[in-house]
């Protein structure tokens, strides 16, 4: 009268890829790997916007170690007779060689700065030590308190050789003429 049976069902939820990316460190560089969890299995991986010369049709990508290009999103997509899934990882880490390059080429750069704003700045040094040369002396000296200024014009042109010719235009010098100071 009462008996019992027992009956078994296996329910198959059927689902699209569920992607999720891994990365493991390897010799001279990393790999990604392209995960899916799917019902049914996924059957195809494809690697979205790779770098160029970096192709696969695995579900993984090995990156060498150091290489600046590889910066960037890595998107895997996993297909089955349901749909599809993907999954993105992100690199931004990888300095590499191109970034050794940058830093020389900025390093450069800043001394190439240097030695023109050092080569100006002696080369107006220069400029200014010959201009001021002779004519420093007297325009550095400074008049004491107490001392009187005289002027006086100088006609340099005449000389006492009836022969002796005329310069056209007059020359101005000036001078500073102090009496020595004399005990009585």
């Amino acid at each position: 009268s009462n008996s019992t049976e027992r009956c078994t069902v296996e329910l198959s939820i059927l689902y699209p890829p569920l992607v999720t990316i891994a990365r493991s460190d390897g010799n001279g560089g990393f790999s990604l790997t392209c995960d899916a969890k799917a019902n049914p299995p996924a059957t195809n991986y494809s690697w979205q916007e790779l770098p160029e010369g970096m192709e696969t049709n695995t579900k993984t990508v090995f990156i060498k170690a150091g290489t600046r290009l590889m910066n960037g999103n890595y998107t895997c997509e996993a297909t089955n007779s349901i749909g599809s899934g993907k999954g993105i990882f992100q690199i931004n880490s990888i300095k590499g060689n191109a970034g050794f390059l940058t830093e020389i080429i900025i390093a450069v750069a800043f001394v190439g700065v240097i030695v023109i704003v050092l080569t100006v700045a002696l080369m107006r040094r220069k400029r200014r030590i010959r201009e001021t040369g002779v004519h420093g002396e007297i325009n550095n000296s400074q008049t004491q308190v107490g001392q009187e200024i005289v002027y006086a014009s100088l006609n340099l042109n005449e000389t006492t050789h009836a022969s002796a010719h005329r310069v056209k235009e007059e020359e101005t010098v000036y001078a500073d003429v102090k009496p020595s100071q004399t005990s009585l």
